[in-house]
């Protein structure tokens, strides 16, 4: 170390009459990363902490030679009192942690100052202990904003910009590059992280306020090293993977990615990154403040890509970018004196991690990025010192000696140091916004760096290009659109040919059974199933389920508008009169045979019959009539994603509701009335009443229903396209096809076991009967119809009998045609007026011989 200006500055406070004051600093400086590995700079330059030792005590030295060739406010310092010390055991590797370093503080006096901690944990803690023994800590490099309010730490100082001004400084380089709007950022979920997000949506809060258009999102996640980081019950939290993907649906190309660990974190980021696809020069990334050692940037094929075309926004010192700066040229004009110091003072062992040895060139390499930063600090120690009311003495108050500094305003090597926000309610222990001059730093093929934007402390924040910036595709064109497109949700072809095949196949099923039951009309197992109602059942379903047709396009199939519309108001004609014929007929159906069961001297029509089917289908017509006039369905495009622009499209009506509950009011009765009747018969052959089926069948389909709709109106206006597509389609698809497959399924296995199978059963349930094939001759007690009497030959007489055309069964003696049914009563077993039936008796009677005489009649 050179004396001469020291006891040049000793011998005028002699003449003065002044005592010298001296001012021990301890320095805390990142000789190792958390991992334990060595603290090495950009492109594995100098060590950190070592580069960080050595702008500390550069400054300690030109405080004490009063040396004004970088900090001009040094020249007036002609009655000060004070000079610095920082000793060789006075430096301390901060990244391992603070107690070690406590513990060597309990076994020493205090310290005038603390400066250097370069992260938030560190200086945190070290802050607590200032504050505790009342002495200052300048920190050179951190971002906590509970550094920064004098309610946490009345002791504290920082030289560097807190997450406001940083925050600020990345908008202005985001405005730069035209890329202000869709932004989103993805940040550590920490103490530290969590404020780099609330600093800068209270950016973008207020530049909305502005009237500035500005759309951004935020995404938090937690370091996979975290405790219980797994442990999502306790953890509100998104691991890095999920916390990309998240990203990735929403759409906006600029991403800020703000580290807390990048140790921990920027491997699995990188790699989420690429697997989700947002790696492909699409996106820009863009590196909030940390970013880590260049080492990490080329761990493999993803963080190279990650940071290839990338930009890192952060403040620095004037010398990274000029090599005229008076620092740099301090620096380098750096003699032996002082690199003997550097290896006496390294608290690093030879042999570990992070340790050093300075040769006689080491002042030729570049400083580390953050070095001015620590030279600042301490001067502003010393400053502070000389400004104090007290520091004329042999001692020094603490609380005085950081209110100096804190009214500091001078030139430093990092631009103008002063402290104090009034844009901030109590920020008084931070540096002043736009003070620092900040730098954009473009990261290129293979990890290689250029400064590539300045913005200088003196232009507020006003960027100056250096160097052309190099997006990830190589070219100098920043990668556009600024957010995915929109996704409408169309509906897709494979989907929509899907929900097309459901309904073909459920249409051919239709004609198919309808020309089944013409070509074996006359086959016994049909004669007895009123052909009539299955053709209208067909029909029915052919309605139905022709209402996929109109569900499966939208404005990705070419349709216009007003195509849509109309296709919004017939799916609700074809569903609704499709189930109605389907449900009426059956009903009709039902109750015909159980006319026939009541033994009363009539003739049952079919036309007699058909009215209650007929008031149905005609009500049925004029609510949907006066809906399709007063209020109709229409198709709209509603947006279900306010970040992403996300839409989807759906059939909608102002009074939809007040049309839907009478219909399915309507809707209802003649199921109930289905059901009802399918248990009045439900002891009569399946060949004439397929009860159990029916039963069946209305199961299966008010299942379908209650799951079906809840969640289609969950997702009406909260998912795709695809998915409500294909909840409406499996409800229309289910609903006709249930009924043919419960109606038609039965018969075609009865037929063909009574065609192909000698003594086959026509009936597939445990409560049916027989059913004769044409080869076998019916029992005298087969043929015996009333409960309770002998075989009798005159019963043939009045035993029922299909009619030729379809009809349902009949008396032997009557005269039966295809619309009616006679049934005779008989005289010497049952009197109507003598001997009152009850409903008992009615029920026996169809329990028993009622039964086999239906089933075995030719």
């Amino acid at each position: 170390m050179d004396m001469f200006p020291v006891l040049v500055v000793l011998a005028v406070l002699c003449v003065h009459g002044i005592t010298a004051f001296e001012c021990p600093i301890y320095v805390f400086s990142p000789f190792t990363f958390l991992d334990g590995s060595s603290a090495e700079g950009l492109q594995n330059a100098s060590n950190v902490g070592f580069s960080h030792m050595a702008a500390a005590m550069m400054a300690e030295e030109q405080f004490n030679a009063r040396n004004a060739s970088v900090i001009p406010a040094l020249a007036d310092l002609d009655d000060c009192n004070v000079t610095l010390h920082i000793s060789s055991t006075s430096v301390f590797d901060s990244e391992p942690g603070t107690h070690h370093a406590i513990e060597k503080l309990n076994d020493v006096d205090p310290p005038c100052a603390i400066v250097g901690p370069s992260s938030d944990y560190v200086a945190l803690e070290l802050s607590t202990l200032a504050q505790a023994n009342q002495f200052p800590i300048v920190v050179a490099r951190a971002f906590n904003i509970r550094l920064a309010y004098d309610y946490y730490n009345s002791f504290t100082a920082s030289v560097f910009p807190d997450l406001g001004s940083t925050s600020e400084a990345l908008f202005s380089f985001l405005q730069y590059k035209e890329r202000t709007n869709y932004i989103t950022l993805l940040y550590e979920l920490s103490d530290t992280g969590n404020q780099r997000r609330e600093a800068f949506e209270v950016l973008m809060n207020n530049l909305r306020l502005d009237g500035r258009e500005i759309e951004f999102h935020t995404v938090g996640f937690v370091n996979e090293n975290d405790p219980g980081a797994e442990d999502t019950t306790v953890w509100d939290v998104r691991l890095p993977a999920a916390a990309v993907e998240q990203v990735k649906d929403v759409g906006y190309r600029t991403i800020v990615i703000a580290f807390d660990d990048s140790l921990d974190s920027f491997l699995p980021i990188a790699d989420a990154v690429e697997e989700f696809g947002i790696n492909n020069g699409d996106y820009f990334f863009v590196f909030w403040d940390e970013i880590g050692p260049s080492r990490m940037w080329n761990q493999n094929a993803n963080t190279s890509k990650l940071t290839k075309g990338s930009a890192w926004v952060f403040p620095i010192g004037e010398s990274s970018i000029n090599s005229e700066s008076p620092f740099f040229q301090s620096w380098r004009s750096q003699g032996q004196d002082l690199i003997d110091r550097l290896n006496e003072a390294n608290p690093i062992e030879e042999g570990q991690p992070g340790f050093e040895y300075a040769e006689s060139d080491y002042f030729e390499a570049d400083p580390d990025l953050f070095s001015e930063f620590v030279f600042d600090a301490v001067i502003s120690v010393g400053l502070g010192a000389c400004n104090s009311s007290t520091g004329l003495d042999d001692t020094l108050s603490g609380a005085d000696h950081r209110d100096s500094i804190l009214n500091l305003n001078f030139e430093g090597a990092t631009g103008t140091v002063t402290f104090g926000d009034s844009n901030t309610y109590d920020q008084r222990n931070t540096r002043t916004s736009n003070t620092a001059t900040f730098v954009a730093i473009n990261i290129l093929e293979d990890g290689e760096i250029a400064i590539s934007d300045v913005s200088l402390s003196h232009t507020n924040l006003t960027w100056q290009e250096v160097t052309p910036f190099y997006y990830a595709d190589g070219s100098t064109n920043p990668p556009l659109p600024l957010k995915d497109p929109a996704k409408n949700n169309y509906i897709s072809r494979g989907l929509r040919a899907f929900g097309l095949s459901l309904m073909s196949a459920t249409i051919l099923c239709s004609l198919l059974s309808m020309v089944w039951v013409y070509v074996n009309r006359n086959h016994r197992v049909l004669t007895s199933s009123q052909t009539q109602f299955l053709y209208v059942i067909c029909a029915g379903a052919i309605i139905q389920v022709t209402a996929i047709f109109t569900m499966s396009f939208d404005e990705g199939a070419g349709w216009t508008e007003d195509m849509l519309d109309r296709a919004c108001m017939s799916t609700p004609w074809l569903v609704w009169v499709g189930n109605t014929v389907i449900y009426s007929a059956l009903f009709t159906k039902l109750w015909r045979i159980h006319k026939v069961l009541q033994f009363t001297r009539r003739r049952v029509k079919i036309k007699q019959l058909v009215w209650p089917m007929a008031t149905l289908i005609l009500l049925t017509l004029i609510i949907l009539t006066l809906w399709t006039a007063i209020s109709p369905n229409h198709w709209t495009r509603t947006e279900v994603n306010a970040v992403t622009g996300d839409s989807v499209g759906f059939c909608a009506s102002d009074d939809m509701v007040a049309f839907v509950i009478p219909l399915v009011a309507l809707g209802s009765i003649p199921m109930v009335a289905t059901a009802y009747m399918a248990w009045k018969t439900r002891d009569i052959d399946a060949a004439f009443a397929e009860s159990w089926w029916i039963f069946i069948m209305i199961l299966c389909q008010l299942e379908a229903i209650i799951v079906a709709i809840p969640i289609a109106v969950i997702l009406r206006e909260q998912t795709t396209g695809g998915t409500r597509y294909a909840v409406f389609v499996f409800l229309v698809w289910v609903l006709p096809t249930s009924a043919l497959s419960f109606i038609f399924v039965p018969k075609m296995l009865a037929w063909y076991r009574a065609v192909y199978g000698k003594g086959g059963k026509a009936n597939t349930h445990p409560k049916t009967e027989k059913v004769r094939t044409d080869n076998e001759t019916p029992t005298p007690e087969q043929q015996q119809i009333w409960f309770g009497q002998p075989p009798n030959p005159e019963a043939a007489a009045t035993q029922p009998v299909p009619d030729e055309n379809g009809g349902v069964v009949g008396t032997a003696g009557a005269d039966a045609t295809s619309e009616s049914v006679s049934v005779e009563k008989h005289p010497a077993s049952y009197d109507e007026e003598s001997q009152p039936r009850d409903e008992n008796n009615l029920e026996n009677e169809e329990n028993g011989d009622v039964l086999r005489a239906l089933s075995f009649v030719d």
